[in-house]
């Protein structure tokens, strides 16, 4: 299977998540701002996106049965 990556924008946002977690999307709204300067909308868009990603690799997992290895 191929490898997924992550943009660089889509790493440090989710670099943000990790060291935060739970996070409660108003205060990653915050911390997105004051780490990477971006705008409430920016950060709804990436979570709405990472969101999609996440729910694609849990469908190919469940439909083919693949590791998540």
């Amino acid at each position: 299977m191929e490898q997924l990556k992550l943009c660089d924008s889509d790493y440090r946002f989710m670099s943000i998540v990790w060291d935060y977690a739970p996070i409660p999307s108003g205060k990653l709204v915050k911390l997105c701002n004051e780490i990477l300067g971006w705008k409430k909308s920016t950060t709804y868009t990436t979570i709405k996106k990472m969101s999609e990603k996440a729910m694609g690799i849990k469908t190919l997992i469940d439909n083919y049965g693949m590791s998540q290895e």
